[in-house]
């Protein structure tokens, strides 16, 4: 650990791949356990060319007493690769270079005091499989910030005569700052919708947190599928006598896809498991099979509807 923050500042972005991690929002640990967290993310989207180019800032805070490193897994958006990266002190931002990954890794380890050069403030962005990077900011000096910034590209997808792209959120209680988005398109007038509302150019919109995972995603997870879900709160205490689910999902190649609905007893309904190929987009209504435990039980709870991604 080093006692005293200097001015002196180096990034290095990774290149090279790894073991999967599958994921689909991101994770934060502090390294040494101080009280790190998020307390900024700011992301500037900008469309030009069937291109979109994410510029992603974020600040991290510590509030413990010793320094610290902030180790961030990245989930990214859909086909996106980073491809720049700067970290901030005394007001200057200074850039990162990209090189092999054993390689900045052992400059990173260098940099922060563990090799013989003098330690300096480094940041590592490198490459964990095709939908992650992993993040390394080191120090995060007691009572104060670091700040990094990098850059995402990715294609645009082109659905029904609109452009489609994400963004992936935090999920539950991760100390992680909600990402505050700003959207440029390539025409000023194009409109904007992100999560089925309606959205300015350039104006701030704060993307919602996920709810935390349950017991079904975490064992997809483990099997190597990426997977989101949705929740509908059902107040009123009646009988369930039948059921059926209304569906209007886009996406390419819906033979990768299941679709699991979780109700409050914990039952699991297989609604789509991998079928329909090179088709594109679900849109159909499904019905609960229903047997003679499930029937008679209160609706009231949460009903949770799985979807996961087995490409």
């Amino acid at each position: 650990m080093r006692p005293a923050h200097t001015l002196e500042m180096v990034c290095v972005l990774a290149a090279g791949l790894t073991a999967p991690a599958p994921g689909h929002a991101d994770t934060f640990t502090a390294t040494l356990g101080q009280p790190l967290r998020e307390v900024s993310h700011a992301v500037e989207l900008r469309l030009e060319d069937g291109v979109a180019t994410y510029t992603v800032r974020r600040s991290f805070a510590n509030s413990g007493s010793r320094h610290d490193e902030a180790s961030v897994g990245i989930a990214l958006p859909f086909g996106a690769a980073a491809t720049g990266l700067r970290i901030r002190t005394a007001g200057r931002w200074y850039p990162g270079e990209l090189m092999e990954r054993e390689r900045a890794a052992e400059l990173y380890r260098e940099l922060t005091g563990l090799g013989p050069h003098a330690p300096r403030d480094p940041a590592l962005l490198q490459w964990v499989w095709a939908n992650e990077v992993h993040l390394q900011v080191f120090p995060v000096p007691p009572g104060r910030t670091a700040t990094v910034e990098y850059t995402l590209t990715s294609p645009t997808r082109y659905v029904n005569g609109r452009h489609v792209l994400s963004y992936p959120t935090p999920v539950g209680g991760a100390p992680l700052a909600s990402p505050v988005l700003r959207i440029y398109p390539e025409d000023p007038t194009a409109p904007i919708t992100v999560d089925g509302t309606l959205a300015a150019a350039g104006q701030p919109v704060i993307l919602q947190r996920l709810e935390a995972a349950s017991g079904l995603e975490e064992e997809l997870r483990v099997a190597g599928a990426s997977c989101i879900s949705s929740v509908v709160e059902v107040p009123a205490d009646r009988p369930v006598v039948e059921g059926k689910v209304a569906v209007n999902l886009r996406h390419t190649y819906v033979g990768d896809l299941s679709l699991v609905l979780v109700a409050p007893w914990k039952r699991r309904f297989t609604l789509h498991d991998r079928k329909g190929g090179s088709d594109n987009d679900l849109r159909r209504t499904y019905p609960l099979a229903l047997t003679g435990e499930d029937r008679g039980r209160s609706a009231r709870g949460t009903w949770r509807l799985v979807v996961s991604d087995h490409a």
